[in-house]
């Protein structure tokens, strides 16, 4: 059940990425310059966000390996 539950969802994604490609031109022109650029820096926050997120664990995971 979980693997077909996994398997799925990967295609739900897969789906989804391909969708926002086919029609991201379309996108782009209808939001303009302005709104690409939200979306741009939106989306570069989240991927900051994602990295600071992993070093955090790693660096505690670190921390908590030399305090032993």
């Amino acid at each position: 059940m979980g693997l077909l539950s996994a398997a799925i969802g990967a295609a739900f994604i897969a789906v989804t990425i391909y969708v926002c490609y086919a029609y991201a031109d379309r996108l782009a022109a209808a939001v303009g310059p302005s709104g690409m650029n939200v979306i741009l820096r939106l989306s570069s926050f989240l991927l900051v966000c994602i990295g600071v997120q992993i070093f955090w664990n790693g660096l505690s995971a670190l921390v908590k390996t030399l305090r032993v």
